[in-house]
């Protein structure tokens, strides 16, 4: 019992005798601590800058990802049975989890959107609402895997022909996976070169603080 008081106030005296002496060094060699410390703020400061450029690039490539949407034209004279049937596959989805929203367009508004997209409302003479399609604007919660969504959705009956049936910019999903590849490769290559020079400029000012006090040591 005593060997182990011993031994705990052994402990705390030298933690108290280390403390004592690296405040003491530390206000002794101001310059070499300040020029320690800082070099190791600055080594994590830009391997935290790194890390929060590569995080923020990523969120905004998922953001874009995920605004893009699966238009579905309906045929100008679309019963109700095959109307309903289309908007019940993509309700089933949603539930299923593979659609994060949709909007269905009348042909009312199609009309006028169209009328307020044209310069010269006159272009609409002799047009109508009732010769206008409906559609489906449809967000896909995983956009990369919209092949799997759209293939089932084709066969419905009531969907225009391709290629104006179903319209989805896979090649901008493509170019913004590639890009989005592309500054992860980059950000893992920075992040490795910064992470190895963060190590390499700690160690070297330890030994540099170490070499400035070998004589003490």
């Amino acid at each position: 019992m005593m060997r182990r008081k011993a031994i705990t106030s052994m402990k705390i005296r030298t933690m108290r005798l280390l403390t004592r002496e690296g405040v003491s060094n530390v206000v002794k060699n101001k310059l070499m601590s300040l020029a320690s410390m800082g070099t190791v703020v600055v080594a994590l400061l830009l391997l935290g800058l790194v890390l929060l450029v590569a995080i923020n690039v990523k969120s905004n490539m998922d953001r874009l990802s995920r605004e893009l949407e699966v238009v579905v034209m309906l045929n100008v004279d679309i019963n109700a049975l095959d109307r309903e049937a289309v908007k019940s596959f993509v309700e089933e989805r949603m539930t299923a989890g593979e659609v994060a929203s949709w909007t269905f367009e009348t042909k009312e508004q199609a009309f006028q959107n169209v009328k307020e997209s044209l310069a010269d409302p006159a272009l609409l003479k002799g047009m109508s609402p009732a010769q206008m399609p409906e559609s489906l604007s449809i967000r896909l919660t995983r956009p990369e895997e919209g092949d799997a969504f759209i293939t089932p959705l084709s066969k419905l009956p009531g969907i225009q022909p391709e290629p104006d049936g179903i319209q989805y910019p896979k090649d901008t999903l493509s170019r913004i996976s590639g890009i989005a590849d592309i500054l992860n490769t980059v950000t893992l290559v920075l992040m490795g070169i910064m992470l190895v020079g963060s190590v390499f400029i700690i160690s070297n000012t330890i030994r540099l603080t170490v070499f400035a006090r070998r004589k003490e040591i």
